[in-house]
C-alpha cells in the first residue's frame, strides 16, 4: 500500500542496508542488547520502558496493535504510561528515537524493528508472555 516510501532516501542508508542484509530480527537482538546494557540496566527501568512502548504501539498501525494485544500485558498496566516520564526512561526513549529516525521514512522497517526491540526486552526481563 505504501510502496512509494520504500523508494525514498533514508537518513542512514548504510544502516538500512545492514538491517536488510542481516534481517530485522537479528538487528532487534543486537540493538536491544545495547539498549539493555546501556539504559535499561534494571528490571524496573525495562518495565517502564516496555509499558511506554506498549502504550504508544496501541495507537499505531495494525502490526503494532496486534503486538500489544498478544503481549500478555493488560491495558490497565500500560495505558497512560507515556505520561510517566523519568530522566532514565527519557534517555532510553531518546536512544530509540535516534536509532529509528535514521531509517525514516521506512516504516516497513522501523515498526518491526521497534517491536522486535521491545519483545527482546520483554523476554530478557520476563515481562508479558514473550
Amino acid at each position: 500500500m505504501f510502496g512509494f516510501l520504500k523508494n525514498k532516501k533514508v537518513n542512514d542508508p548504510a544502516l538500512l542496508k545492514q538491517i536488510t542484509e542481516d534481517g530485522v530480527d537479528y538487528a532487534a537482538e543486537r540493538f536491544s542488547s545495547i539498549l539493555m546494557e546501556s539504559f535499561l540496566t534494571k528490571r524496573s527501568l525495562a518495565y517502564g520502558f516496555v509499558m511506554q512502548e506498549l502504550d504508544g504501539a496501541r495507537q499505531g498501525n495494525d502490526l503494532s496493535i496486534k503486538f500489544v494485544e498478544n503481549s500478555g500485558v493488560s491495558e490497565y498496566e500500560y495505558k497512560g504510561s507515556l505520561n510517566q516520564d523519568t530522566p532514565e526512561l527519557d534517555i532510553a526513549q531518546e536512544w530509540m528515537q535516534m536509532l529509528t529516525s535514521k531509517l525514516y521514512p521506512r516504516m516497513d522497517i522501523i515498526v518491526p524493528l521497534r517491536l522486535g526491540l521491545v519483545e527482546c526486552v520483554m523476554r530478557r526481563y520476563g515481562i508479558g508472555k514473550f
